[in-house]
Parts: structure tokens; sequence; C-alpha cells
């Protein structure tokens, strides 16, 4: 995933980015940080809580996703 954000490409769904993580956040704190840390790397270095992600999807890759390097 780092070097995926590094060069400059991202998994967009439509025209919406893309993060996810396979640890739950509720599992524990490292899929926060980890989550957390990729967020702020792939959108500016903007900080999320705890609360912005208290809740999750699983998203799979399908056809239905696009891979878009700028």
């Amino acid at each position: 995933m780092q070097q995926l954000l590094r060069s400059g490409c991202s998994v967009t769904f439509g025209v919406e980015a893309v993060l996810a993580t396979t640890i739950p956040p509720y599992c524990s704190d490292l899929a926060f940080q980890e989550m957390s840390r990729l967020h702020n790397l792939a959108f500016l270095r903007r900080y999320i809580s705890k609360f912005d992600i208290e809740c999750f999807i699983a998203i799979f890759l399908s056809t239905l996703f696009s891979l878009r390097c700028v």
C-alpha cells in the first residue's frame, strides 16, 4: 500500500479513493494507527480520529475498481 501511494497510484471506486485494512479497527489500536498513517499519507496529512473509522466495511477489489496513476 505504501509503495502504491508513493507512486501516485490509487485504487478508486468511481471518483472516490479507497483505503482498506485486513484488521478490523475494533480489534487493535494497530489497525487504527495504520489506517491513520495511510490516510494521512494519501490525503496530505489530514489527521483522522478513532471516531472517523469506528466502523468499517470490507471491500474486495473487482473489475468495478480502477487503478489510477498520476
